[in-house]
């Protein structure tokens, strides 16, 4: 799907940029991935074995973090060169959590536990879907691109956010259906908790 789709007055990724630019500490940068690189990472997101963790099928490497209990363990699974994404803007990470939606799932409102390091990177692969951000009476809510880069930092980490589940999302006045999907999320643990 092209950012530069245009219906009305603004292309998607005006509108994206616009919605985003109302959270403090978001960013968002289309096409941060080329159409090959998502490619060639789909392959391999293909053959990785998965465990299931909280109903959905889900990939650590890296420090592994224990969700009912809020807090990290030891167990350390090398996090491979291939998935060095972040490398060109020299940005380091000790965990990558790769997460299988199918095109109907979605999560529930989570909060970013103060486990985790200031920057949250999100990369999804594969399909669009919108995100949902709350916080007080306030909320927004975007479309994510594949390919695209996704920053969470400072006042944003407070927001709450979701992904719904269904099969199409309606954005900029059209309607896209949604596809099979992989979001994987890069973040440092604080260590010293």
């Amino acid at each position: 799907m092209s950012t530069e789709f245009k219906i009305g007055k603004l292309s998607n990724l005006k509108l994206i940029q616009e919605l985003v630019s109302d959270i403090p500490g978001l960013n968002y940068h289309s096409d941060f991935l080329t159409d090959k690189s998502q490619q060639q990472i789909l392959d391999v997101l293909d053959t990785l074995d998965y465990q299931v963790i909280n109903g959905r099928p889900t990939k650590y490497f890296g420090l592994n973090y224990t969700h009912r209990k809020k807090t990290h363990d030891s167990k350390k699974e090398e996090i491979p060169l291939f998935f060095d994404l972040l490398k060109p803007l020299n940005i380091k990470f000790d965990q990558l959590v790769i997460e299988y939606y199918r095109r109907d799932d979605g999560h529930h409102y989570l909060n970013e536990s103060d486990l985790f390091s200031d920057d949250i990177i999100i990369l999804p692969i594969g399909s669009c879907f919108k995100y949902d951000f709350v916080r007080n009476d306030k909320s927004v809510s975007f479309l994510v691109e594949p390919k695209s880069l996704l920053l969470i930092s400072g006042e944003s980490r407070k927001w709450k956010r979701s992904i719904r589940p269904r099969i199409k999302e309606r954005f900029n006045s059209i309607i896209i259906p949604r596809t099979e999907f992989y979001v994987l999320t890069f973040r440092n643990i604080k260590t010293n908790i």
